[in-house]
């Protein structure tokens, strides 16, 4: 995420000294930054070790590996703010290891949509499954986070895992035309309120979205988001690759 937009989020959430902060698709780190340079106390999650950790492929056009220091722990080395940081886990939020009643003063997060980085969540593909030997070491196998239910899974937490009036601040990504109302493409929790959403063109039709909602009480078991149909992973994913192929030849041959 741009260190900028990672600020904005950051006031958007109004995350003030020694709040507590939450990013569950954490990755290498910027949320976490711009939050502890609000002087808040920071934590964060991802399904990815690597990534967290500064050992993933980098997602940067011609760049094989990532920097040094290109991790959580070094970025707070670096902007001298590790006294403000917690730590980072792996973790999947559709398996949520937070502990019931644990609270936070904001949550803010870029979600992963399959483009740069693979969007995924434990779970197994085939049929059958064969549990390991006895004491042999296992990784849990993962598969694809349809967006819809990641989007769910979010909000669902941010609804248990927030103050009320602690604010959730996240990217959505959107397929839209002209004229489209972006609202429309909004999930919805009775828990949580819409503040705010502004856009940003990525290329051609996808935008995404700058969500702000706040929690308004505390959930109930009948509560439960409610993600639009509209929200296509599918068809974001292809919509930008057409796009982006087709900006790409508009370079090769401008005439």
């Amino acid at each position: 995420m741009d260190p900028m937009l990672s600020l904005v989020s950051a006031n958007a959430a109004r995350i003030k000294q020694n709040d507590l902060v939450f990013d569950p698709f954490a990755g290498s780190g910027s949320f976490l930054v711009a939050a502890a340079h609000k002087g808040a106390y920071v934590f964060g999650g991802d399904i990815d070790w690597k990534l967290m950790h500064g050992q993933s492929r980098s997602t940067r056009k011609g760049q094989k590996v990532r920097d040094e220091g290109e991790c959580n722990r070094k970025n707070m080395v670096q902007y001298n703010l590790l006294n403000r940081y917690i730590d980072v886990m792996v973790s999947d939020i559709s398996r949520s290891p937070l502990a019931k009643g644990l609270k936070f003063d904001a949550i803010i997060s870029d979600p992963p949509y399959g483009v740069r980085e693979c969007s995924e969540k434990i779970g197994i593909k085939r049929k059958e499954y064969k549990p390991p030997e006895k004491g042999k070491v296992r990784y849990p196998a993962k598969v694809e986070y349809e967006m819809s239910e990641l989007l769910s899974d979010l909000l669902s937490l941010a609804a248990e895992h927030l103050i009320v009036n602690g604010r959730l601040v996240y990217f959505l990504p959107i397929v839209a035309e002209t004229g489209d109302d972006y609202k429309s493409f909004i999930p919805k929790h009775s828990c949580l309120e819409l503040i705010a959403y502004c856009e940003q063109v990525l290329i051609g039709k996808v935008y995404r979205l700058m969500v702000v909602m706040e929690k308004i009480r505390e959930p109930t078991q009948e509560d439960d988001a409610r993600v639009p149909e509209l929200i296509n992973g599918s068809k974001l994913r292809e919509t930008y690759f057409t796009d982006n192929n087709a900006k790409m030849k508009h370079y090769d041959n401008p005439c």
